[in-house]
C-alpha cells in the first residue's frame, strides 16, 4: 500500500514505473475520467470486478490474467463493499503484484464508512488488513517555482493540524480572478451551472457553431448504441461535423472513433471547459 503526507508526492508514479521495469501493468480506478489520463492500461472498478448498476446484476468478468501486476488507484474512493472485493481479490492472487495508492484526506467514497468510529481511522484499518506492507512518502515531487514542498507543507498544515477556517484556508493560499477565461479548465458544482460557464466560455472563444471541430466533449449520459457503448465521463474529440453528424475520437484510444447525429449529443455529451466538482476531484 503507498500512501503520502502531500498530494503529487509520486504514489501513483509508483506503480506506472512497474511497466517501464517490463511488469504488465494494469490500473484499476474509481470512475472514466481518472481511466483516461492514466498512460497505461485502465479499467473501472466496476468492469474489473463485473459490478452491475445496482451491484446484483454482475457483469462479465474482467480478464486480468495477462497482467504483471494490478494497482488499484485512489483506493480511498472505493466503499466498504468494493474494499472487501479488493481484500478478496488479493487472497486469490498471491503471484501477482497488487499495490494500491491513495491519501485518506483526498477524495473519499462517496458511500459512508462508518458512523461509529472516526472515519479515517476505519479506512486505514480496512487498507492495513488487505495489504501486508506499506510504503509512506513524505516529500512532494512537485518542486520548484510556485509548487515547493515548503508551499505544499504549509497549505497541508494549515488545513488538517491548524485546523483553519476554509474561507481564511482558501484566501490565504489561493488567488481569486473574476475573469473566467483564465483557465478553460473550470469546476462548477451542479450540471446547470456547468453548461452555462460551458456556454460563456465558449462565446468568449468566439465558437459560432453549436459543435466545432478541436472541441472536447464529455459523456454525461450512459448510451448503448449497435456501434457501441457510451459511458459516463469518458472524453471524446470533434473531428468533423458535417450534415448535422458528429465524427468523434476517443481521447486516449485514438483508434475509437464514431459518428453520432447532433440530437445525440445535445443530450448525451456536455462541453469539456467545465466539470463538476466530485468528478474533477479524482484527478
Amino acid at each position: 500500500m503507498i500512501r503520502a503526507k502531500y498530494a503529487e508526492s509520486g504514489k501513483s508514479y509508483i506503480g506506472k514505473h512497474l511497466e517501464k521495469m517490463g511488469c504488465k501493468t494494469l490500473f484499476v480506478v474509481p470512475q472514466n475520467m481518472l481511466k483516461q489520463d492514466i498512460e497505461c492500461e485502465a479499467v473501472t472498478l466496476n468492469v474489473f470486478f463485473g459490478i452491475g448498476i445496482d451491484k446484483t446484476n454482475s457483469l462479465p468478468k474482467y480478464d486480468y490474467s495477462g497482467f504483471d501486476a494490478i494497482v488499484f488507484d485512489e483506493i480511498y474512493m472505493s466503499s466498504p463493499f468494493i474494499l472487501n472485493k479488493i481484500r478478496q481479490f488479493t487472497l486469490k492472487n498471491p503471484n501477482k503484484i497488487i499495490i494500491g495508492a491513495g491519501d485518506v484526506k483526498q477524495l473519499p467514497s462517496i458511500e459512508p464508512y462508518t458512523n461509529c468510529q472516526n472515519v479515517e481511522d476505519y479506512v486505514d484499518n480496512c487498507i492495513d488488513i488487505i495489504f501486508k506492507h506499506n510504503i509512506f512518502l513524505k516529500t512532494c515531487k512537485r518542486a520548484g517555482g510556485k509548487d515547493t514542498e515548503a508551499g505544499e507543507r504549509n497549505i497541508y498544515d494549515d488545513l488538517w493540524i491548524k485546523d483553519m477556517k476554509i474561507s481564511d484556508w482558501v484566501a490565504k493560499h489561493f488567488k481569486f480572478t473574476t475573469d473566467i477565461m483564465v483557465s478553460e479548465n473550470n469546476i462548477a458544482y451542479t450540471n446547470i451551472r456547468c453548461q452555462a460557464l460551458a456556454n460563456q466560455v465558449r462565446k468568449r472563444l468566439g465558437k459560432k457553431d453549436k459543435y466545432e471541430a478541436g472541441e472536447i466533449l464529455i459523456c454525461r449520459l450512459y448510451r448503448h448504441e449497435k456501434e457501441g457503448k457510451f459511458n459516463v465521463n469518458i472524453r471524446w474529440k470533434i473531428l468533423e461535423v458535417k450534415g448535422g453528424m458528429i465524427k468523434i475520437q476517443d481521447i486516449k484510444d485514438e483508434e475509437d472513433m464514431r459518428v453520432i447525429s447532433e440530437k445525440v449529443a445535445d443530450k448525451h455529451f456536455k462541453y469539456a471547459y467545465c466539470d463538476r466538482g466530485h468528478q474533477k476531484a479524482a484527478i
